[in-house]
Protein backbone atom coordinates (compact mmCIF):
# COMPACT_ATOMS: atom_id res chain seq x y z
CA UNK A 1 0.00 0.00 0.00
CA UNK A 2 1.34 3.28 -0.91
CA UNK A 3 2.82 5.31 2.39
CA UNK A 4 2.28 8.97 0.83
CA UNK A 5 -1.54 9.33 0.93
CA UNK A 6 -2.63 12.36 2.07
CA UNK A 7 -3.67 10.88 5.78
CA UNK A 8 -3.64 7.85 4.38
CA UNK A 9 -6.80 8.29 1.98
CA UNK A 10 -7.04 8.09 -1.60
CA UNK A 11 -10.12 10.11 -1.32
CA UNK A 12 -8.46 13.34 0.10
CA UNK A 13 -5.73 12.61 -2.01
CA UNK A 14 -8.01 12.57 -4.87
CA UNK A 15 -9.02 15.80 -4.33
CA UNK A 16 -6.11 17.19 -4.18
CA UNK A 17 -4.43 15.95 -7.51
CA UNK A 18 -7.67 17.81 -8.83
CA UNK A 19 -6.72 20.56 -7.79
CA UNK A 20 -3.23 20.24 -8.57
CA UNK A 21 -4.68 18.89 -12.17
CA UNK A 22 -6.34 22.28 -13.13
CA UNK A 23 -3.19 24.37 -11.46
CA UNK A 24 -0.48 22.42 -14.26
CA UNK A 25 -2.60 22.68 -16.93
CA UNK A 26 -2.57 26.42 -16.48
CA UNK A 27 1.38 26.77 -15.10
CA UNK A 28 2.43 23.93 -16.89
CA UNK A 29 6.15 25.00 -16.43
CA UNK A 30 5.97 24.36 -12.79
CA UNK A 31 8.30 21.76 -12.36
CA UNK A 32 7.88 20.84 -8.32
CA UNK A 33 3.55 20.91 -9.12
CA UNK A 34 4.33 18.61 -11.94
CA UNK A 35 6.69 16.48 -9.46
CA UNK A 36 3.91 16.50 -6.72
CA UNK A 37 1.03 15.83 -8.76
CA UNK A 38 2.56 12.59 -10.53
CA UNK A 39 3.35 11.03 -6.96
CA UNK A 40 0.49 11.85 -5.57
CA UNK A 41 -1.79 10.16 -8.55
CA UNK A 42 0.79 7.41 -8.80
CA UNK A 43 -0.30 6.56 -5.07
CA UNK A 44 -3.44 6.75 -6.46
CA UNK A 45 -3.30 4.31 -9.16
CA UNK A 46 -1.47 2.08 -6.87
CA UNK A 47 -4.95 1.35 -4.75
CA UNK A 48 -6.86 0.01 -7.32
CA UNK A 49 -7.99 -3.74 -6.53
CA UNK A 50 -9.49 -6.31 -8.56
CA UNK A 51 -10.83 -7.17 -12.27
CA UNK A 52 -14.00 -8.25 -13.96
CA UNK A 53 -14.47 -11.35 -11.63
CA UNK A 54 -12.42 -10.94 -8.67
CA UNK A 55 -13.55 -7.93 -6.06
CA UNK A 56 -13.69 -4.87 -5.80
CA UNK A 57 -13.68 -5.40 -9.36
CA UNK A 58 -11.74 -2.77 -10.60
CA UNK A 59 -12.20 -0.40 -7.93
CA UNK A 60 -9.92 2.29 -6.37
CA UNK A 61 -10.26 1.37 -2.47
CA UNK A 62 -10.28 4.53 -0.15
CA UNK A 63 -8.14 4.21 2.67
CA UNK A 64 -4.29 2.49 2.75
CA UNK A 65 -4.94 1.33 6.04
CA UNK A 66 -7.43 -1.06 4.68
CA UNK A 67 -7.56 -3.34 1.36
CA UNK A 68 -11.79 -4.46 2.14
CA UNK A 69 -13.33 -1.23 2.10
CA UNK A 70 -15.25 1.20 -0.80
CA UNK A 71 -17.64 3.98 0.13
CA UNK A 72 -18.88 6.39 -2.55
CA UNK A 73 -18.80 9.45 -0.95
CA UNK A 74 -15.37 11.05 -1.31
CA UNK A 75 -15.06 8.74 -4.17
CA UNK A 76 -13.41 10.94 -6.88
CA UNK A 77 -10.56 8.93 -7.35
CA UNK A 78 -11.42 7.93 -10.73
CA UNK A 79 -11.88 11.68 -12.18
CA UNK A 80 -8.90 12.29 -10.72
CA UNK A 81 -6.79 9.35 -12.23
CA UNK A 82 -8.57 10.92 -15.63
CA UNK A 83 -7.75 14.12 -15.04
CA UNK A 84 -3.86 13.77 -14.20
CA UNK A 85 -3.88 11.15 -16.88
CA UNK A 86 -4.86 13.99 -19.54
CA UNK A 87 -2.63 16.89 -18.54
CA UNK A 88 0.35 14.61 -17.86
CA UNK A 89 0.32 12.12 -20.92
CA UNK A 90 -0.15 9.18 -18.49
CA UNK A 91 -2.46 6.51 -20.98
CA UNK A 92 -2.00 3.97 -18.26
CA UNK A 93 -4.01 6.28 -15.88
CA UNK A 94 -6.41 7.09 -17.91
CA UNK A 95 -6.90 3.33 -18.66
CA UNK A 96 -7.42 3.00 -14.89
CA UNK A 97 -10.43 5.59 -14.96
CA UNK A 98 -11.75 3.41 -17.25
CA UNK A 99 -11.48 0.45 -15.86
CA UNK A 100 -13.34 1.54 -12.46
CA UNK A 101 -16.14 3.75 -14.04
CA UNK A 102 -17.02 1.05 -16.97
CA UNK A 103 -17.16 -2.14 -14.77
CA UNK A 104 -16.91 -1.23 -11.02
CA UNK A 105 -18.98 1.99 -10.96
CA UNK A 106 -21.49 0.51 -13.43
CA UNK A 107 -22.05 -2.25 -10.99
CA UNK A 108 -22.58 -0.16 -8.62
CA UNK A 109 -25.44 1.74 -10.02
CA UNK A 110 -26.91 -1.74 -10.71
CA UNK A 111 -26.85 -2.86 -7.03
CA UNK A 112 -28.73 0.30 -5.89
CA UNK A 113 -26.30 3.58 -6.68
CA UNK A 114 -24.09 5.60 -4.23
CA UNK A 115 -23.82 3.89 -1.32
CA UNK A 116 -21.85 5.09 1.50
CA UNK A 117 -20.35 1.99 2.52
CA UNK A 118 -19.18 -0.97 0.76
CA UNK A 119 -16.77 -2.52 4.17
CA UNK A 120 -16.86 -5.16 2.27
CA UNK A 121 -20.14 -5.99 2.04
CA UNK A 122 -22.77 -3.04 1.15
CA UNK A 123 -23.01 -2.39 5.37
CA UNK A 124 -23.89 1.66 4.84
CA UNK A 125 -26.29 1.56 2.53
CA UNK A 126 -27.23 5.81 3.26
CA UNK A 127 -26.81 7.98 0.38
CA UNK A 128 -25.61 11.54 -0.03
CA UNK A 129 -24.98 14.13 -2.77
CA UNK A 130 -21.15 13.58 -1.86
CA UNK A 131 -21.91 9.84 -3.16
CA UNK A 132 -24.21 10.56 -6.10
CA UNK A 133 -21.57 13.54 -6.86
CA UNK A 134 -18.39 11.33 -7.20
CA UNK A 135 -19.83 9.15 -9.96
CA UNK A 136 -21.34 11.65 -12.26
CA UNK A 137 -17.95 13.67 -11.98
CA UNK A 138 -15.78 10.14 -12.81
CA UNK A 139 -18.05 9.81 -15.45
CA UNK A 140 -17.71 12.68 -16.98
CA UNK A 141 -13.97 13.62 -16.13
CA UNK A 142 -13.48 10.19 -18.09
CA UNK A 143 -15.24 11.15 -20.94
CA UNK A 144 -16.77 8.89 -24.03
CA UNK A 145 -20.45 7.65 -24.75
CA UNK A 146 -20.46 4.73 -22.71
CA UNK A 147 -19.52 6.99 -19.53
CA UNK A 148 -22.10 9.67 -20.10
CA UNK A 149 -24.37 7.20 -20.84
CA UNK A 150 -23.43 5.99 -16.83
CA UNK A 151 -23.06 9.84 -15.93
CA UNK A 152 -26.97 10.41 -16.83
CA UNK A 153 -27.75 7.13 -15.30
CA UNK A 154 -26.21 8.46 -11.92
CA UNK A 155 -27.01 12.12 -11.71
CA UNK A 156 -30.96 10.87 -12.73
CA UNK A 157 -30.47 10.29 -8.39
CA UNK A 158 -31.11 13.68 -8.20
CA UNK A 159 -34.15 14.24 -10.07
CA UNK A 160 -35.62 10.90 -8.65
CA UNK A 161 -34.00 7.59 -9.63
CA UNK A 162 -33.10 6.70 -6.04
CA UNK A 163 -34.00 4.73 -2.90
CA UNK A 164 -36.83 6.90 -2.18
CA UNK A 165 -38.29 7.72 -5.79
CA UNK A 166 -38.12 11.17 -4.89
CA UNK A 167 -36.39 14.27 -6.09
CA UNK A 168 -33.81 15.25 -3.96
CA UNK A 169 -32.97 18.27 -5.83
CA UNK A 170 -35.27 21.84 -6.38
CA UNK A 171 -34.02 22.97 -9.48
CA UNK A 172 -36.13 26.36 -8.55
CA UNK A 173 -33.85 27.04 -5.37
CA UNK A 174 -30.39 25.02 -5.67
CA UNK A 175 -31.98 23.30 -2.54
CA UNK A 176 -30.71 19.46 -2.24
CA UNK A 177 -31.11 16.54 0.72
CA UNK A 178 -28.43 15.79 3.16
CA UNK A 179 -29.14 12.05 2.13
CA UNK A 180 -31.55 9.18 1.84
CA UNK A 181 -31.22 6.07 4.45
CA UNK A 182 -31.09 2.82 3.73
CA UNK A 183 -34.98 2.27 3.70
CA UNK A 184 -35.78 5.22 1.75
CA UNK A 185 -36.67 7.93 4.48
CA UNK A 186 -35.26 11.10 3.34
CA UNK A 187 -32.99 13.50 5.67
CA UNK A 188 -34.54 17.07 4.61
CA UNK A 189 -31.61 19.10 5.88
CA UNK A 190 -29.30 20.57 3.24
CA UNK A 191 -25.72 21.45 4.67
CA UNK A 192 -22.64 22.71 3.38
CA UNK A 193 -21.40 19.46 2.11
CA UNK A 194 -24.57 18.04 0.55
CA UNK A 195 -25.32 21.95 -1.13
CA UNK A 196 -21.82 22.10 -2.64
CA UNK A 197 -21.87 18.61 -4.34
CA UNK A 198 -25.18 19.07 -5.30
CA UNK A 199 -24.18 22.71 -7.08
CA UNK A 200 -20.90 20.85 -8.59
CA UNK A 201 -23.02 17.95 -10.18
CA UNK A 202 -25.39 20.43 -11.84
CA UNK A 203 -22.45 22.66 -12.97
CA UNK A 204 -20.90 19.58 -14.78
CA UNK A 205 -24.37 18.53 -16.41
CA UNK A 206 -24.41 22.14 -17.38
CA UNK A 207 -21.57 21.65 -19.63
CA UNK A 208 -22.91 18.12 -20.92
CA UNK A 209 -26.42 19.36 -22.29
CA UNK A 210 -26.85 16.01 -23.84
CA UNK A 211 -26.39 14.38 -20.75
CA UNK A 212 -28.17 16.75 -18.21
CA UNK A 213 -31.67 16.13 -20.61
CA UNK A 214 -31.14 12.77 -20.13
CA UNK A 215 -30.60 13.12 -16.49
CA UNK A 216 -33.68 15.31 -16.31
CA UNK A 217 -35.79 12.81 -17.47
CA UNK A 218 -34.32 9.78 -15.28
CA UNK A 219 -36.91 10.58 -12.21
CA UNK A 220 -37.38 6.89 -11.25
CA UNK A 221 -36.41 3.10 -10.62
CA UNK A 222 -38.63 0.51 -11.35
CA UNK A 223 -35.91 -2.51 -11.08
CA UNK A 224 -32.48 -3.16 -9.49
CA UNK A 225 -31.04 -6.39 -9.67
CA UNK A 226 -27.50 -6.31 -8.68
CA UNK A 227 -24.93 -7.27 -5.78
CA UNK A 228 -27.22 -8.70 -2.30
CA UNK A 229 -25.70 -10.10 0.86
CA UNK A 230 -27.11 -13.06 2.95
CA UNK A 231 -25.44 -14.24 6.17
CA UNK A 232 -23.69 -16.98 7.30
CA UNK A 233 -24.80 -16.51 10.83
CA UNK A 234 -28.64 -16.99 9.61
CA UNK A 235 -27.30 -20.54 8.09
CA UNK A 236 -28.30 -24.71 9.85
CA UNK A 237 -24.91 -25.18 11.92
CA UNK A 238 -23.27 -28.75 12.10
CA UNK A 239 -20.46 -29.80 14.13
CA UNK A 240 -18.63 -27.57 16.51
CA UNK A 241 -19.38 -24.39 14.60
CA UNK A 242 -20.82 -21.71 16.36
CA UNK A 243 -22.22 -17.73 15.67
CA UNK A 244 -20.02 -15.42 16.80
CA UNK A 245 -21.55 -11.77 18.18
CA UNK A 246 -18.50 -9.78 18.83
CA UNK A 247 -18.75 -6.12 20.97
CA UNK A 248 -18.14 -3.70 17.53
CA UNK A 249 -18.65 -4.67 13.76
CA UNK A 250 -15.39 -3.02 12.81
CA UNK A 251 -12.60 -4.88 13.61
CA UNK A 252 -10.34 -2.43 12.55
CA UNK A 253 -10.33 -2.40 8.90
CA UNK A 254 -13.62 -3.94 7.88
CA UNK A 255 -17.17 -4.50 9.21
CA UNK A 256 -18.51 -7.70 9.98
CA UNK A 257 -21.93 -7.87 7.64
CA UNK A 258 -24.68 -8.02 10.34
CA UNK A 259 -22.83 -7.58 12.93
CA UNK A 260 -21.93 -11.27 13.84
CA UNK A 261 -20.09 -14.17 11.96
CA UNK A 262 -19.59 -18.13 12.32
CA UNK A 263 -16.58 -19.70 13.64
CA UNK A 264 -16.71 -22.99 12.12
CA UNK A 265 -13.81 -25.74 12.87
CA UNK A 266 -12.54 -28.70 10.86
CA UNK A 267 -15.44 -30.95 10.24
CA UNK A 268 -18.36 -28.41 10.81
CA UNK A 269 -20.38 -26.75 8.03
CA UNK A 270 -22.86 -23.91 7.50
CA UNK A 271 -25.93 -24.60 5.17
CA UNK A 272 -27.78 -21.06 4.01
CA UNK A 273 -31.20 -21.16 2.79
CA UNK A 274 -31.90 -18.82 0.25
CA UNK A 275 -34.65 -17.85 -2.86
CA UNK A 276 -34.20 -19.92 -5.83
CA UNK A 277 -32.14 -17.94 -8.30
CA UNK A 278 -33.20 -16.43 -11.29
CA UNK A 279 -29.97 -16.35 -13.17
CA UNK A 280 -26.71 -17.80 -12.81
CA UNK A 281 -25.33 -16.09 -9.98
CA UNK A 282 -21.52 -15.39 -8.93
CA UNK A 283 -21.15 -16.51 -5.19
CA UNK A 284 -18.20 -14.31 -3.32
CA UNK A 285 -18.09 -15.59 0.01
CA UNK A 286 -16.52 -13.08 2.73
CA UNK A 287 -14.07 -14.90 4.50
CA UNK A 288 -11.48 -13.68 7.73
CA UNK A 289 -8.68 -14.69 6.41
CA UNK A 290 -5.90 -15.81 9.07
CA UNK A 291 -1.97 -15.28 8.26
CA UNK A 292 -0.78 -18.41 8.46
CA UNK A 293 -2.13 -21.71 6.77
CA UNK A 294 -5.34 -22.77 8.35
CA UNK A 295 -6.85 -25.17 6.03
CA UNK A 296 -9.56 -24.56 3.25
CA UNK A 297 -13.44 -24.65 3.19
CA UNK A 298 -15.51 -26.30 -0.26
CA UNK A 299 -18.41 -24.48 -1.08
CA UNK A 300 -21.82 -26.43 -2.58
CA UNK A 301 -25.08 -25.52 -3.84
CA UNK A 302 -28.24 -27.00 -4.00
CA UNK A 303 -31.17 -26.59 -6.44
CA UNK A 304 -34.83 -27.78 -6.81
CA UNK A 305 -33.37 -30.61 -9.02
CA UNK A 306 -31.95 -31.93 -5.64
CA UNK A 307 -28.50 -32.05 -7.53
CA UNK A 308 -24.99 -30.63 -5.59
CA UNK A 309 -22.91 -29.08 -7.46
CA UNK A 310 -19.17 -27.88 -6.26
CA UNK A 311 -18.31 -24.19 -6.87
CA UNK A 312 -14.63 -25.10 -5.52
CA UNK A 313 -12.83 -24.30 -2.04
CA UNK A 314 -11.51 -20.71 -0.17
CA UNK A 315 -8.13 -20.86 2.08
CA UNK A 316 -8.90 -20.23 5.90
CA UNK A 317 -5.53 -18.46 5.91
CA UNK A 318 -2.72 -16.86 3.86
CA UNK A 319 -3.44 -13.63 4.61
CA UNK A 320 0.68 -13.05 4.58
CA UNK A 321 2.43 -10.74 7.48
CA UNK A 322 0.60 -8.32 8.90
CA UNK A 323 2.58 -5.07 8.14
CA UNK A 324 0.96 -2.02 8.92
CA UNK A 325 -2.67 -3.09 8.51
CA UNK A 326 -4.79 -2.63 11.86
CA UNK A 327 -5.57 -6.50 12.28
CA UNK A 328 -3.50 -9.89 11.67
CA UNK A 329 -6.73 -11.20 9.93
CA UNK A 330 -7.65 -9.93 6.24
CA UNK A 331 -11.59 -9.74 5.94
CA UNK A 332 -12.40 -9.25 2.26
CA UNK A 333 -14.74 -11.47 -0.44
CA UNK A 334 -13.03 -14.24 -2.12
CA UNK A 335 -13.49 -15.75 -5.68
CA UNK A 336 -15.35 -18.99 -6.14
CA UNK A 337 -14.24 -21.20 -9.46
CA UNK A 338 -17.89 -22.01 -10.61
CA UNK A 339 -20.78 -20.07 -10.57
CA UNK A 340 -23.84 -21.60 -9.21
CA UNK A 341 -26.67 -22.06 -11.19
CA UNK A 342 -30.38 -20.78 -11.80
CA UNK A 343 -32.52 -22.14 -9.26
CA UNK A 344 -30.24 -22.59 -6.25
CA UNK A 345 -31.68 -22.47 -3.21
CA UNK A 346 -28.85 -23.59 -0.35
CA UNK A 347 -25.51 -22.86 -0.19
CA UNK A 348 -22.86 -25.10 2.06
CA UNK A 349 -19.20 -23.95 3.56
CA UNK A 350 -17.88 -27.32 4.66
CA UNK A 351 -14.69 -26.66 6.98
CA UNK A 352 -12.09 -29.50 5.51
CA UNK A 353 -8.86 -28.21 7.66
CA UNK A 354 -8.02 -25.61 10.54
CA UNK A 355 -10.53 -23.23 11.47
CA UNK A 356 -12.74 -20.54 9.42
CA UNK A 357 -14.58 -17.46 10.36
CA UNK A 358 -17.46 -17.07 7.74
CA UNK A 359 -19.20 -13.43 7.26
CA UNK A 360 -21.28 -13.73 4.62
CA UNK A 361 -22.03 -14.53 1.24
CA UNK A 362 -22.37 -11.91 -1.91
CA UNK A 363 -24.33 -12.85 -4.95
CA UNK A 364 -23.59 -10.98 -7.69
CA UNK A 365 -26.11 -11.52 -11.15
CA UNK A 366 -23.99 -12.94 -13.68
CA UNK A 367 -26.14 -10.42 -15.53
CA UNK A 368 -27.23 -6.61 -13.44
CA UNK A 369 -30.09 -4.95 -14.25
CA UNK A 370 -31.15 -1.40 -13.48
CA UNK A 371 -34.62 -0.43 -14.53
CA UNK A 372 -35.61 3.27 -15.09
CA UNK A 373 -38.59 4.85 -15.47
CA UNK A 374 -38.82 8.81 -16.76
CA UNK A 375 -41.21 11.52 -16.38
CA UNK A 376 -45.18 10.40 -16.47
CA UNK A 377 -44.35 6.93 -17.35
CA UNK A 378 -43.21 6.09 -14.20
CA UNK A 379 -46.15 6.02 -12.19
CA UNK A 380 -47.53 3.78 -14.83
CA UNK A 381 -44.40 1.34 -13.77
CA UNK A 382 -43.17 1.55 -17.52
CA UNK A 383 -39.40 1.34 -17.73
CA UNK A 384 -38.20 3.48 -21.14
CA UNK A 385 -34.57 2.61 -20.37
CA UNK A 386 -32.38 -0.39 -18.86
CA UNK A 387 -28.85 -0.86 -17.90
CA UNK A 388 -27.67 -4.22 -18.32
CA UNK A 389 -23.86 -5.30 -16.59
CA UNK A 390 -21.82 -8.46 -17.17
CA UNK A 391 -20.23 -9.62 -14.25
CA UNK A 392 -17.87 -11.97 -16.74
CA UNK A 393 -15.22 -12.73 -18.91
CA UNK A 394 -17.70 -14.17 -21.29
CA UNK A 395 -20.22 -12.66 -23.87
CA UNK A 396 -23.71 -12.97 -22.08
CA UNK A 397 -26.97 -12.27 -23.31
CA UNK A 398 -30.05 -11.85 -21.26
CA UNK A 399 -33.68 -10.59 -22.22
CA UNK A 400 -35.69 -8.27 -21.58
CA UNK A 401 -39.63 -6.63 -22.23
CA UNK A 402 -39.57 -3.32 -24.15
CA UNK A 403 -43.02 -1.21 -24.59
CA UNK A 404 -41.83 0.16 -27.51
CA UNK A 405 -39.04 0.32 -30.52
CA UNK A 406 -35.86 0.10 -28.82
CA UNK A 407 -31.88 1.14 -29.59
CA UNK A 408 -29.63 -1.37 -27.70
CA UNK A 409 -25.82 0.32 -26.89
CA UNK A 410 -23.55 -2.31 -25.95
CA UNK A 411 -20.55 -1.35 -24.49
CA UNK A 412 -17.16 -2.85 -23.83
CA UNK A 413 -15.15 -3.30 -20.70
CA UNK A 414 -13.82 0.10 -21.49
CA UNK A 415 -16.78 1.91 -21.96
CA UNK A 416 -16.22 2.06 -25.72
CA UNK A 417 -19.18 1.47 -28.32
CA UNK A 418 -18.97 -2.02 -30.03
CA UNK A 419 -22.64 -2.55 -30.89
CA UNK A 420 -25.83 -1.05 -31.80
CA UNK A 421 -29.04 -2.98 -32.26
CA UNK A 422 -32.26 -1.85 -32.70
CA UNK A 423 -34.74 -3.67 -31.74
CA UNK A 424 -38.83 -3.89 -31.73
CA UNK A 425 -41.76 -4.41 -28.76
CA UNK A 426 -42.15 -7.15 -27.16
CA UNK A 427 -39.70 -9.71 -25.31
CA UNK A 428 -36.22 -9.17 -26.98
CA UNK A 429 -32.54 -10.62 -26.54
CA UNK A 430 -29.82 -8.15 -25.22
CA UNK A 431 -26.12 -9.04 -25.84
CA UNK A 432 -23.34 -7.91 -23.49
CA UNK A 433 -19.56 -7.73 -24.33
CA UNK A 434 -17.43 -9.22 -21.65
CA UNK A 435 -17.51 -7.11 -18.82
CA UNK A 436 -19.25 -4.67 -20.03
CA UNK A 437 -22.49 -3.21 -19.98
CA UNK A 438 -25.60 -2.23 -22.18
CA UNK A 439 -27.60 0.56 -21.99
CA UNK A 440 -31.36 0.02 -23.55
CA UNK A 441 -33.19 3.13 -24.67
CA UNK A 442 -36.43 4.22 -26.74
CA UNK A 443 -35.89 5.25 -30.60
Amino acid sequence: MPSWLIADSTSATAEAVLGLSAYVRAVPGDRQARTVLERETTGIAAMQRGDTTTWPFGAVLPSATSQSTWNAWGGMAPAALASAGSVLHRGDWQRDARRETAQFAAEVLASGGPDNGWTPTPFDRTQIAYGADSLVQSFLAVGGTGQDRLAAIAAGWYFGANPAGVPVYDRTTGACVDGIAADGTVNRGCGAESSIHTALSMLALDAHPAVRTSAETTTSRTDVDGITTVEAEGGALTGDAAVVRPDAAWTGSANWSGSAYVHAPAGSSVTITIPALGQDTLLYPVVSEASGPAGRTDWTVRGADGRTRSLGSTPNGGAGAQGTAPTPSFLHPLTLARTAPAGTTTITATVRGGTADLDAVLLRPVVSHLGLGSGADSAAGASPSDLFVNGTTSVRSTTATFAQRTTVSVYDRTGRLVRTVHVGSGVQRVPLAPGGSTVAAPR
